[in-house]
């Protein structure tokens, strides 16, 4: 038996009929009405006089609340409430741009309207500076122009600072929150 003190795991399945030992449980009927506290054995009976199951909706109640109910339905329900919640959250990407350290402004442009567009999808965005040959001598010029061109755009938060890795130095950014315009109309 599990102690009070520790509640369930949220994937494992219910208990149901037998598996269910402990000696008194609170019951729901199939139509929703509250039976109140019973043995655990009367209530096992009155789901079997139903031709349902009981399962263990709420197993850190003490004592745990029991509902007579079909498990086959419960399963499903309990199934379509988790797809649901899955879909209405939508999980953010992190999308990858690369500059060079000589890359033209044209270039430049094309890639920050890139980033835009990325960034008002909601996306996070990781900007690469690659370097090569003697440009890897020049390391401080490359995070100044990683800084720059990440200032450069308006609606761009950067979530760290620039890091190296190899040849390379990374930066991510994230949309900017939106600030709050004062209301003209409200005196202060």
């Amino acid at each position: 038996m599990i102690p009070s003190n520790q509640p369930l795991d949220k994937n494992r399945a219910p208990r149901k009929n037998e598996q269910i030992r402990v000696p008194s449980v609170k019951v729901i009927d199939e139509n929703g009405q509250m039976l109140g506290e019973l043995s655990t054995a009367t209530a096992l009976a009155k789901a079997r006089e139903a031709g349902l199951d009981l399962i263990e909706i709420n197993p850190n109640e003490r004592p745990p609340v029991c509902k007579i109910i079909d498990y086959g339905k419960y399963v499903y329900s309990q199934q379509k409430k988790e797809k649901a919640k899955r879909a209405g959250s939508k999980k953010t990407e992190i999308k990858e741009v690369r500059i060079g350290f000589q890359t033209g402004n044209h270039d430049l442009e094309t890639s920050r309207r890139k980033i835009k567009t990325f960034l008002s999808n909601g996306n996070r965005v990781k900007i690469a500076l690659k370097m090569k040959g003697r440009e890897q001598a020049h390391k401080a010029l490359a995070i100044e122009k990683l800084g720059q061109f990440v200032d450069s755009i308006e609606i761009a938060e950067p979530e760290g600072s620039a890091e190296a890795l190899g040849r390379a130095f990374y930066i991510l950014v994230k949309p900017r929150k939106s600030v709050n315009k004062p209301n003209p109309t409200q005196d202060t």
